[in-house]
């Protein structure tokens, strides 16, 4: 059985040793190409159809599902990751969207890669 306290309090479990650094620069990589992005799905097969972020047919992904994707084996965005994206979404732009998944869906491709580089500049070298 899964202990969700240790899970949470030890933030590599769920990013395979990866630091929150090293699993949004993944992130910002695999959406580098604007052909890898989506909107309003986690991620898409070659045939446009929704899927989940690490579905071995997924060929584009949304800013959640790529750090999903890259967070590790099971596709779940560490909480306080998520949580620390939600502050920089209310930070950069207060009201305007309700949640990191709106954000992704109603900015540009290079909106939605300033937003992962500012959230990037948060975390220095090796964090």
């Amino acid at each position: 059985m899964v202990n969700i306290d240790q899970l949470l309090a030890k933030p590599d479990l769920l990013t395979g040793g990866k630091s929150y650094r090293d699993v949004l620069v993944a992130a910002r990589a695999r959406l580098d190409d604007p052909d890898r992005w989506t909107q309003e799905a986690y991620a898409r097969r070659v045939d446009n159809e929704t899927c989940k972020p690490r579905d071995p047919g997924a060929c584009k992904w949304c800013l959640l599902g790529a750090i999903a994707h890259e967070s590790n084996q099971f596709g779940i965005i560490p909480p306080p990751l998520l949580t620390f994206l939600e502050g920089m979404r209310s930070y950069c732009f207060k009201d305007q969207f309700q949640n990191v998944t709106e954000l992704n869906d109603y900015l540009s491709h290079s909106s939605v890669l300033g937003f992962l580089d500012l959230a990037l500049q948060q975390f220095p070298e090796g964090q």
